[in-house]
């Protein structure tokens, strides 16, 4: 079905249309039992379904026990299957599917580690996020429920984590010294992610970038949570 569908949709109608589908799947195999159950019915009233109308201890079985008793469920095809497969493949990682709209008013951001205020958002100086230094180690923490889309090592900004929110939001952790979360993975809000720790190649203090987005727009941190 998904090959009738636009390349490129709204999440709530793919969505939608994607329901529907799957109600008359549901229904079409609910009528395919009802047919299978009525001719099981009518052949044991005819003699064709052989069948003990008794159970082990000699009590009549009822009817509708008899011949549930002789139905098949229907096995989905290798077409199907293959089908199936595809289509969880190719949607687990859709974000838009996994993270749906919700309204600014409904998210509660997290802090995303406990520290000092160091430096704030200030983008006439080219900083889109905020500074924090924090004394030894510190466990960093995701802001929302979300989608890690990149984990790795930059050189710039040593261990990076970006992180797929609802609504479009992007969270980035720079400057870590560890990494827990790898790209896939799901997180929770409040979630440890990764560690921002002193290293021995560095004497100075232990501190976090961090960063919101929001379609590809930063953001004043600040604006949406609680420091």
């Amino acid at each position: 079905m998904s090959s009738f569908l636009p390349k490129y949709m709204e999440p709530k109608f793919k969505e939608r249309l994607l329901s529907d589908a799957y109600r008359v799947d549901s229904m079409a195999e609910v009528m395919d039992m009802q047919t299978k159950y009525i001719s099981v019915v009518k052949g044991i009233f005819n003699g064709d379904v052989p069948s003990d109308l008794t159970d082990e201890k000699g009590r009549d079985i009822p009817i509708d026990t008899l011949a549930n008793k002789h139905l098949e469920l229907m096995k989905a095809t290798s077409k199907e299957k293959a089908f199936r497969e595809e289509y969880e493949e190719r949607e687990k990682n859709n974000l838009s599917t996994l993270n749906p709209q919700t309204t600014k008013s409904e998210l509660f951001f997290y802090k995303p580690i406990n520290g000092l205020i160091y430096s704030r958002y200030n983008p006439k100086q080219k900083k889109y996020g905020m500074d924090f230094v924090v004394d030894g180690k510190q466990a960093v923490l995701s802001v929302l429920d979300g989608t890690v889309i990149f984990s790795s090592y930059v050189a710039e900004f040593q261990y990076v984590i970006n992180i797929q929110h609802v609504n479009d939001f992007v969270s980035v952790y720079k400057f870590n010294t560890e990494l827990i979360k790898k790209q896939g993975d799901r997180v929770k809000a409040g979630e440890v992610i990764a560690i921002v720790s002193n290293t021995s190649e560095s004497e100075n203090q232990s501190h976090l970038y961090f960063e919101l987005w929001q379609k590809g727009f930063a953001l004043n941190p600040e604006d949406y949570i609680l420091f």
